[in-house]
């Protein structure tokens, strides 16, 4: 027989024994079969076999299958190591004798037409080397049948086992082969490949594995080895490599800032760690900074702050220090560019002011001409004072009632409209001239009483009482002939500026208050927010009867610039089509006096959601397939500012394009800038027409809170009315327990600092949209009437105005641009303090004698 490297034993007719012994002939009848690999003995046949010398180890198997078609005298396999008559042993499988003190009957199992396959270890029952192979089918008493052997091997036994090793994360681990394979069992073993490494490599090096895990990784690894036995046997087991983990130190990468010579530069720590990672994924924390060259550098609360030395510009660093909280450290650089030219040197730092709505009961009292500030037409009955029929309103394109229902209609039958209503008398009283043109009937009632002697059709005279009622305006009859002669261009002008109003259209005490600011934000007059307007003939125009209804013109906010010389602040509306932005903006080019610069907004506060331009810009980022709602705000934004730019062409440095964001969140201020939308790249601000992104850093807003209005309100009963305790809260904090860290104004100035390292690692300008106090309930605060009366007596105390100084002087220290304060002039109510000037003939308050000191310190310093 031959034996193949896999153990397979083949039957021939070249190491078949003619003679079984040398004493005696049997009966031999076999076939080779299946390829050589079974043997069929029939009658009474004992066959014998030489094989390749085997010798015998531990691991040696023999193994084979057997059938036979009854049961005999003897059914067996022998191994020997001689060519003698009895083998060294015998395996019996079926029979009913046995063969002596050679026959081993453990086997004894068979079943007559069954195929049973066998696997006996050699080593059991004899040592040494084995030579040849018997096979038995003995009859002698009992009759016979056939017997087939097949499949006979003889192999050695292998069977590598797993094993488990450790190391340590990032360190890699080498093991002698021999050390794999000494639990593993088989003959003469040897590793010849390993692979399938799971978190890690695994490479075979001589007689070492090395297994060296994935960087940074910590858990359970692995990777399979092969091992063959000496007849080239082969099997394969796992390694497991439990990686224990360490701690690694954080990854710091060195940072850029850029401020101007003598200014100081707050970077907040958030930012700094921003690009800064753990591998391990530990929370860093600054711990410290040192280091610093030509300048100095400090923690301050939740910024560094870094001053150059005096005069100097140039490059500057310093090194900060992070930790995991776990005893890993590292250190980076921050270079820091100084440039040449200090806040002092620009005049970009203005301070300018929005202006408060239009509405009848607005305090600003902004134009002569009343009427022009009167409220929509409401439609009345006797008896009813607003029947709720607005639509039902029969109105030409400036938006008088060309006719009125019969006097015994179910309708309405007459509209109303006010002026000056509830500003406390705050308006000024005397004789007013009311003109119109067509036909009708106007009544007066509340402040006003008509004097019929004095007055004509056309132009009535008035006798006005200031109080909280105003002057109501009817018109009871209209166009009575029915020619289309109704009653319109209505104007209500104080007799002493009869004369005048046409060309001089704006009230001069309004003008006055007005004048000493930089810039004005237009943004309530515009009526911004939820705006309508879409198409270039939209716009609010010169004759419209009332702007406080439909917005203010372009030609009035231009004509009020130039009359204050001061820069203009626009806003786009939200729906505003290319071409009403190409036309806004060519008439503001062609009109604007030289030398103003024009700030050029998208909407208002496209992230408020309390307003419908977020809803719009919302719905339109999903139409646009955009990820975040505030690309679309983006892009619009560039839209609008490309168009503005390419309007004003040589001119375009006038025009500040100004990219809106929230204060609390200088992320979104990364994300504006970022111009993820852009499929073909990001491009330079100026490519976008972007110069300045603006904020409102507003300070105390979070007193507001409906969770805390009871213990504020509490205040008041202290002597002092709660004051003490409010501007505590506002300047240290800790009053009460949901204070920011250092209180409302240390909460104003990180925004401001986040923003203002944006700003600088941007190239662009940092401005204030708005800015202020904020202190007003919300969700339902607004209606606990000792916090809005707590609220609206801070705002009139002098320590307003002393904080306002503070407050303005860190966001121009920091780096801030033209602050627009918010708002002008307007009465407090529960829906807020924001005038700095409760009305227009108010000379001076705490807030607002701030604001003048500021300016003049700007314009000081700026000479």
């Amino acid at each position: 027989m031959s034996l193949e490297t896999n153990g397979n034993l083949l039957f021939d007719d070249e190491t078949l024994l003619t003679s079984y012994g040398t004493n005696e002939n049997q009966i031999l009848l076999t076939n080779f079969l299946n390829n050589n690999k079974m043997i069929a003995l029939a009658g009474n046949s004992w066959v014998k076999f030489k094989i390749p010398t085997y010798e015998i180890t531990q691991n040696t198997i023999l193994s084979f299958s057997f059938k036979s078609t009854s049961v005999g005298d003897i059914h067996a396999i022998g191994v020997d190591n001689d060519n003698m008559i009895s083998p060294n042993q015998i395996f019996q499988i079926s029979g009913t004798q046995d063969y002596g003190v050679l026959d081993n009957n453990n086997y004894l199992n068979s079943t007559p037409g069954t195929w049973k396959n066998y696997k006996i270890s050699l080593n059991q029952y004899l040592t040494g080397e084995i030579k040849y192979l018997t096979f038995i089918n003995d009859q002698n008493d009992n009759q016979t049948g056939n017997s087939y052997f097949a499949n006979i091997t003889l192999s050695e036994r292998l069977a590598p086992k797993t094993d488990t090793f450790n190391t340590l994360e990032d360190n890699f681990i080498s093991i002698a082969t021999n050390q794999l394979i000494s639990n593993d069992i088989g003959t003469s073993l040897n590793i010849t490949g390993v692979g399938n490494a799971i978190n890690g490599t695994v490479s075979l090096n001589n007689n070492n594995v090395v297994f060296t895990p994935t960087g940074n990784f910590y858990g359970n690894g692995s990777f399979r080895y092969t091992v063959s036995d000496r007849n080239g046997k082969t099997s394969a087991a796992a390694v497991n490599i439990k990686v224990k983990s360490v701690n690694d130190v954080p990854i710091t990468v060195n940072d850029n800032f850029a401020t101007n010579k003598n200014n100081s530069l707050a970077i907040p720590i958030n930012q700094l760690l921003s690009n800064d990672s753990d591998p391990d994924g530990d929370i860093l924390s600054l711990i410290g900074v040192n280091q610093a060259v030509n300048g100095s550098v400090q923690l301050s609360g939740t910024n560094v702050l870094f001053t150059p030395n005096p005069n100097f510009s140039g490059a500057a660093n310093f090194n900060y220090t992070v930790s995991d909280g776990k005893g890993g450290t590292s250190t980076t650089q921050v270079t820091v560019t100084v440039n040449s030219l200090s806040s002092g040197d620009t005049t970009s730092g203005k301070l300018g002011t929005n202006l408060a709505g239009l509405a009848d009961y607005s305090a600003q009292l902004p134009f002569i001409d009343g009427f022009r500030t009167s409220r929509s037409w409401i439609p009345q009955k006797w008896g009813v004072w607003d029947t709720g029929e607005s639509s039902l309103l029969n109105l030409d394109a400036d938006g008088y009632v060309k006719s009125l229902p019969s006097a015994n209609s179910s309708t309405y039958t007459f509209v109303g409209t006010i002026l000056f209503r509830d500003l406390q008398g705050k308006y000024p009283g005397g004789k007013y001239i009311v003109l119109y043109d067509g036909e009708g009937t106007i009544n007066y009632n509340f402040d006003a009483v008509k004097d019929v002697t004095a007055s004509r059709p056309g132009r009535d005279v008035i006798n006005v009482t200031p109080s909280e009622g105003g002057i109501y305006i009817s018109i009871t009859a209209t166009d009575p002939n029915q020619t289309g002669n109704y009653i319109r261009n209505i104007r209500v002008v104080p007799e002493a500026a009869l004369t005048t109003y046409a060309q001089q259209i704006f009230n001069p005490t309004f003008v006055e208050k007005s004048d000493p600011f930089g810039a004005v934000r237009f943004m309530d007059w515009m009526g911004t927010n939820n705006s309508t307007q879409s198409q270039w003939n939209d716009r609010p125009t010169l004759t419209d009867a009332s702007w406080a209804t439909t917005g203010t013109p372009v030609e009035v906010m231009v004509k009020l610039a130039n009359s204050l010389d001061i820069d203009p602040w626009f806003c786009m509306p939200h729906l505003a089509t290319n071409e009403y932005v190409t036309n806004f903006a060519q008439y503001v080019k062609d009109n604007l006096e030289p030398g103003r610069k024009v700030y050029v907004e998208y909407s208002n506060e496209a992230w408020n959601w309390q307003f419908q331009q977020t809803h719009w810009v919302y719905q339109q980022s999903l139409a646009a397939g955009l990820e975040f709602y505030m690309d679309l705000y983006s892009k619009r934004t560039t839209e609008i500012t490309r168009i503005w730019d390419g309007v004003w062409g040589t001119d375009k440095e006038r025009v500040i394009g100004v990219m809106g964001s929230q204060a609390a969140n200088v992320w979104l201020g990364q994300r504006e800038l970022s111009y993820v939308w852009d499929t073909t790249g990001p491009k330079s601000h100026e490519y976008y027409g972007i110069d300045a992104i603006a904020i409102a850093p507003y300070f105390g807003g979070y007193l507001g809170d409906p969770n805390t209005a009871n213990e504020i309100a509490s205040w008041t009963q202290n002597p002092d009315g709660g004051l003490s305790k409010l501007f505590d809260e506002l300047t240290q904090g800790g009053v009460i327990s949901s204070s920011p860290q250092g209180g409302a104004l240390q909460e104003s100035y990180s925004w401001m600092a986040n923003y203002a390292s944006l700003a600088q690692q941007q190239g662009l300008e940092l401005l204030a949209y708005e800015g202020g106090q904020h202190l007003v309930g919300y969700w339902g605060a607004e209606n606990n009437q000792a916090l809005t009366n707590l609220f609206i007596a801070a705002n009139r105390d002098p320590r307003m105005g002393d904080i306002y100084k503070q407050y303005l002087n860190k966001w121009y220290e920091l780096g801030g641009g033209t602050f627009l304060n918010f708002s002008d002039i307007g009465l407090p109510t529960k829906w807020g303090s924001w005038g700095t000037l409760e009305y227009a003939s108010q000379n001076s308050s705490p807030k607002y004698n701030a604001l003048m000191d500021v300016i003049q310190s700007l314009s000081t310093s700026s000479q």
